[in-house]
């Protein structure tokens, strides 16, 4: 991460934290759910697992936060959220993951270019379509690419201070196998 010692975190659409944000750096954890809406998809009806509860701190949605929680944090995380949304909720999302930054704050951007999407949404077909409305529950179609999240973080007024490839998991779909691909960017407010 990109996490320094002293530094307060936000981990926005949280999920079930599976980056352990809150355990080990104290992160603020925001997701639309008390334990996060991906985990209500695959465990409706049975019990919890003890490490997954209770590590949402503030249930609303990421785009409209409590001033509480505006300039007050050094990073901000966007792990894996990007990818589910259309053009106005992502660009909705980073202005809302910038107005909690102080001024030297940061945000961390992990998202995949997920090209199975598509087969994915064929295959589970009683899914529901959103978590929110432009928030998709699938990862959406066509994938967030590079190029598109560059000219979303430009709008934002967000600079990219560090950009790297990332390796995902590839993801098999039928007889189809796609390759992982994925994107790890550090941003911070433009000075312009």
């Amino acid at each position: 991460t990109h996490h320094r010692p002293g530094d307060t975190m936000i981990n926005l659409a949280c999920g079930t934290d599976d980056g352990g944000y809150k355990e080990r750096y104290g992160a603020v954890n925001v997701d639309v759910g008390e334990y996060a809406s991906s985990v209500d998809n695959f465990y409706q009806g049975t019990e919890m697992s003890p490490f997954r509860q209770g590590v949402v701190d503030y249930v609303c949605d990421i785009r409209e936060l409590p001033d509480e929680l505006k300039g007050k944090f050094d990073c901000a995380v966007l792990g894996d959220v990007m990818e589910h949304c259309n053009t106005e909720a992502g660009l909705a999302i980073l202005s809302s993951a910038k107005e909690t930054l102080v001024d030297t704050g940061r945000i961390m951007i992990i998202f995949p270019e997920d090209l199975s999407c598509k087969d994915y949404m064929k295959r589970n077909p009683d899914q529901e379509e959103f978590y929110s409305p432009g928030i998709y529950s699938y990862h959406r179609q066509p994938p967030l690419d590079k190029e598109e999240m560059v000219g979303w973080l430009e709008e934002t007024g967000l600079r990219i201070v560090l950009y790297m490839d990332l390796w995902y998991p590839p993801t098999t779909v039928g007889n189809k196998i796609y390759p992982g691909v994925g994107y790890g960017i550090i941003v911070e407010k433009d000075a312009t």
